[in-house]
């Protein structure tokens, strides 16, 4: 039997010490490697392998959605180009392929774990959408489209992927493609024209404009300026609102700054178009300048935009500097 030779001087305990120091580590060894088979394991259970994988299957999905949803989202597109106050809808679904495709890398390492909940969302939005074509109501097609959408991730997929942030804002925000209903939108057009006409008299006559609302017109002496439903102010307050949500996300604002960010985007309206209003009224009064329509009407209905756009930046940097303010404690 061979004993390690002790050098004189040295300690038993020290010498044992060191001898246990330098064994190699078999555990040590095989770490790596179990680890490595953990990573390789969640890279085949991971979306991105999910679809390729199945590929076929995914293009046999997407070609069943766009044959059975493909007229309601024609139709939404038409809607989008017909009426000026919702132009802005072709952007949403860009802006959402975008945040989505600038997370790629970390959505396609999720997971996929299919639900059998998926299937029943699936199911009931196809059921909303059969309601909405009965009872020809756009809304109800609409919303059972996008909940479709939503139903078939979450089935293919599993909710892990739905609760990404990315992805969850990018579903959240094709919302705000679909256009309120009428009687909503209806009455909220008249009570903007008629708020922005009484509020510019009241402006106008600070101005030494006497100026007399009568509905939504604008009495300037011998002159009457009509407020349109295109000056009513809802085109800006969707353009703002979907602006205020998308700022909210991009700075990672937080729940209570973004509601209170998005809040101001109605006062923001109101300013903006009461501002325009003003500019009109004044030119026809002074200048006897017609700029109700043509190119100049529309030119200072994209500055008078950029204006609120502006407005908007500057609550949010106020809306930021509000919930970082803390009062000064003195000592007593």
């Amino acid at each position: 039997m061979y004993l390690p030779h002790r050098p004189r001087g040295r300690p038993l305990a020290v010498l044992n010490r060191e001898m246990v120091v330098r064994a190699p580590s078999k555990v040590g060894t095989e770490a790596p490697a179990a680890q490595g088979g953990e990573g390789a394991l969640g890279a085949e259970r991971s979306v991105r392998a999910f679809l390729r994988r199945n590929a076929a299957a995914v293009a046999l999905a997407i070609a069943a959605y766009a044959v059975l949803f493909g007229p309601t989202l024609q139709g939404l597109a038409r809607y989008w180009a017909e009426d000026p106050d919702f132009s802005h809808g072709f952007l949403i679904p860009v802006i959402a392929l975008a945040i989505v495709f600038s997370s790629r890398g970390t959505l396609g390492a999720v997971e996929a774990r299919g639900s059998a909940a998926g299937l029943a969302v699936l199911a009931a939005a196809v059921a909303v959408y059969f309601a909405g074509s009965i009872t020809n109501t756009n809304l109800l097609e609409r919303l059972g489209a996008w909940g479709a959408f939503l139903g078939g991730l979450w089935f293919l997929l599993g909710p892990e992927l739905l609760r990404r942030r990315p992805l969850a804002f990018a579903l959240l925000f094709l919302l705000l493609a679909i256009p309120p209903p009428y009687l909503l939108l209806s009455p909220l057009r008249l009570e903007l024209k008629s708020f922005a006409t009484r509020l510019s008299a009241d402006v106008l006559g600070l101005l030494g404009y006497p100026a007399l609302p009568e509905g939504n017109v604008l009495a300037l002496g011998d002159q009457r300026l009509e407020v349109a439903d295109a000056c009513s102010g809802i085109r800006s307050l969707m353009a703002i609102v979907t602006t205020a949500i998308l700022f909210a996300y991009l700075f990672r604002t937080g729940w209570w700054k973004g509601v209170t960010l998005t809040a101001a985007a109605v006062p923001i309206t109101v300013a903006v178009n009461v501002l325009r209003i003003l500019v009109i009224a004044v030119s026809l009064a002074t200048f006897e300048m017609d700029l109700t329509s043509g190119a100049q009407h529309e030119a200072l209905g994209y500055a008078v935009f950029g204006a609120s756009l502006l407005l908007l930046y500057g609550s949010w940097k106020f809306v930021d500097w509000l919930f970082r303010w803390r009062p000064v404690e003195r000592p007593a």
